[in-house]
């Protein structure tokens, strides 16, 4: 009856190890969780930074090209009247008059 109930207590107290270690498992499935919580919660932060970065880019370059289709626009227009010029064909002052020097060399 004795050798019975040592075997019970045995039993009983791997039962309880058990238990505890269920409950510590329990936490830090709890504590896991809470970080793939926290690190997909970073992953969309992240993801919302990229895209606000990336229309930022593309909205520079955007206006960048715009600036550089008007500066070769009048880049054209300069070097039509230089060439006109350097022809020999009308380039009259009342253009530069027109226009101003500092329009002009703007171009």
């Amino acid at each position: 009856m004795i050798l019975v109930e040592d075997k019970n207590f045995a039993l009983f107290n791997y039962v309880n190890e058990l238990n505890n270690q269920i409950e510590t498992l329990q936490e830090q499935i709890a504590d896991i969780k809470k970080e793939i919580h926290r690190f997909e919660g970073q992953g969309v932060e992240l993801e919302e930074q990229r895209q606000r970065l990336r229309e930022q880019i593309e909205d520079r370059c955007s206006r960048s090209n715009g600036l550089a289709d008007e500066y070769e626009e009048k880049t054209r227009g300069a070097r039509k009247i230089l060439d006109q010029c350097r022809a020999g064909k009308s380039c009259s002052l009342t253009f530069i008059d027109h226009k101003g020097v500092e329009q002009i060399s703007s171009y």
